[in-house]
């Protein structure tokens, strides 16, 4: 619990950014971000733009001595791609799986073709697996960030960088997709609700 003096100090920090005009008075005013596009890139500010490309796990420890090899010396040259001009950021999000979500990842479709024994056993063997990480749906994603004069500009730096590290996680066996727009609001909107309930609602015509 804060002390008077705490709580003295706290308010008249609130009324001096209050005086400042540094107290958000809208929503606007307090989202981070300029604005996220259709095709995923956010500008942040009137120079900063940004994308997030989401990828997936790879089996490095059941991976061969040679294939462990190539996969670090990959990773290093996937490291030191990026220059000063290229901001970087790794995020992970873990959220609890609905019910929805939950089959999506653990059922596989059956088939009148004799092996839905395999199937029934390859899925108790993932429901296992997810209960035991309690019901968590671990995703992964690469936020780069470049600096440009125009949108136009952002968008032909953005593509060629984006390229460029699909290539590189391909190169090491990795699964990765760029994330459009409204699969970039998605994520946001998933770690302000890590209980999985809730469901975003937004569609593009929308925006005023």
């Amino acid at each position: 619990r804060l002390d008077k003096a705490e709580k003295k100090r706290l308010h008249a920090a609130y009324r001096k950014a209050k005086r400042d005009g540094k107290v958000p008075r809208t929503v606007q005013q307090s989202i981070p971000y300029r604005e996220i596009l259709p095709d995923g890139i956010c500008q942040l500010d009137y120079k900063t733009f940004t994308k997030t490309i989401e990828f997936y796990d790879i089996n490095y420890h059941l991976a061969g001595d040679e294939d462990k090899d190539h996969i670090f010396s990959s990773y290093c040259s996937f490291l030191n791609y990026f220059d000063p001009t290229i901001s970087a950021q790794f995020s992970f999000l873990n959220q609890r799986m609905n019910s929805r979500e939950r089959r999506r990842v653990v059922e596989i479709a059956r088939w009148s073709d004799g092996f839905n024994h395999y199937r029934d056993e390859y899925d108790s063997i993932i429901s296992d697996q997810v209960a035991q990480s309690g019901n968590l749906l671990r995703r992964k994603f690469l936020t780069v960030g470049v600096e440009a004069s125009n949108l136009r500009e952002a968008r032909s730096r953005i593509e060629r960088v984006e390229s460029d590290i699909v290539s590189n996680f391909a190169s090491m066996g990795v699964t990765s997709r760029p994330l459009n727009g409204l699969a970039r609001l998605k994520v946001l909107h998933a770690a302000f609700h890590p209980n999985g309930g809730e469901k975003l609602h937004f569609f593009w015509d929308g925006i005023v």
